[in-house]
C-alpha cells in the first residue's frame, strides 16, 4: 500500500497545519538565543573595558586611567589602554592571506581562531571619578570644563563633591581608605563603590550597560534614573 492510501489527504494536512506552530516556537527560540548571546556579549564588553583599566591601575600606583583631557570629553584618554580582542571564526592551515591576527590552539576540534577588534573604550562615556548622583555629576562635567585637572582630585564648594564633600575623588584602589580617613563615609569599606557608575554603554533602544566601581554590571532603561537621565548623557556625549 503506497503512502498516500495509509494516510488520507486531509490527515497528512492536518498534521502539517499542526506542525506550523511547533515551527514558529523553534524559530522564536533559535531567535531568542541569538539575542540572549548578542546580549551577554554587550555585558562581557563592558566587563573587558573595566580589567583594561584595572591593568592600567596596576602599573599607576593604582590609579584608574584619566579622561580625555585635551578634549574635555569623558572618554579614557587615547592611547593609555592596549587594544583588545575578541575571538572570531575557527580556522584552519594554511591560513588566508588576509588573516591578519590568530589565537593558536588547540581550541576545541580548530587549530586556531582568528582575532577580532574588541571594544574601544572611546565608545563609553568613562566617569574616573567617584559622583553618586546626576546633581555632583552635572557639578563635575562643569569643574572639567571650566579647567580643573582631570589628573587629579578636584576640589568644589563644600556640599557639591562626592558623597556631599568638598572633593571629587579620583578612582584609586584605596579611595574608600581616604574617603573614610577624610571623613566622606564612616567607614573604609570598599562596598561604597557600587555607588558610583564607571562606564556608561552610550544608550540604544531605550537601555544601556553599565559597569560600576566595584565591577557589577547592570542593563538599565533610557531615561531613567542617575546615569541615565537625559540631561546627564547630553552633557558628556
Amino acid at each position: 500500500m503506497s503512502a498516500p492510501e495509509r494516510f488520507p489527504k486531509w490527515l497528512v494536512a492536518a498534521a502539517a497545519i499542526a506542525a506550523i506552530p511547533y515551527c514558529v516556537a523553534f524559530h522564536i527560540g533559535t531567535m531568542k538565543s541569538r539575542a540572549v548571546e548578542e546580549f551577554g556579549k554587550q555585558g562581557l564588553a563592558m566587563l573587558g573595558i573595566a580589567r583594561q583599566a584595572n591593568a592600567y591601575a596596576c602599573s599607576h600606583e593604582g590609579e584608574w586611567p584619566p579622561i580625555d583631557a585635551v578634549h574635555k570629553r569623558f572618554t579614557v584618554a587615547p592611547g593609555l589602554l592596549p587594544p583588545s580582542f575578541h575571538m572570531g571564526k575557527a580556522v584552519e592551515y594554511p591560513l588566508e592571506s588576509d588573516t591578519k591576527a590568530v589565537l593558536v590552539g588547540p581550541i576545541g576540534r580548530h587549530s586556531a581562531v582568528t582575532l577580532e577588534p574588541g571594544v574601544d573604550p572611546a565608545d563609553y562615556i568613562y566617569l574616573p571619578y567617584a559622583v553618586a548622583s546626576e546633581e555632583e555629576a552635572m557639578t563635575l562635567v562643569e569643574a572639567v570644563r571650566h579647567g580643573a585637572d582631570p589628573s587629579k582630585d578636584i576640589s568644589v564648594e563644600t556640599g557639591k563633591g562626592t558623597l556631599g564633600s568638598n572633593t571629587f575623588y579620583r578612582f584609586r584602589r584605596d579611595l574608600h581608605k581616604k574617603m573614610a580617613a577624610d571623613h566622606v563615609i564612616p567607614h573604609a569599606s570598599s562596598a561604597v563603590f557600587a555607588n558610583f557608575p564607571m562606564f556608561i554603554q552610550r544608550p540604544r533602544d531605550g537601555h544601556a550597560w553599565v559597569i560600576f566601581a566595584d565591577n557589577h554590571v547592570a542593563y538599565l532603561p533610557y531615561p531613567g534614573p542617575f546615569p541615565l537621565t537625559k540631561s546627564f548623557i547630553a552633557a558628556v556625549q
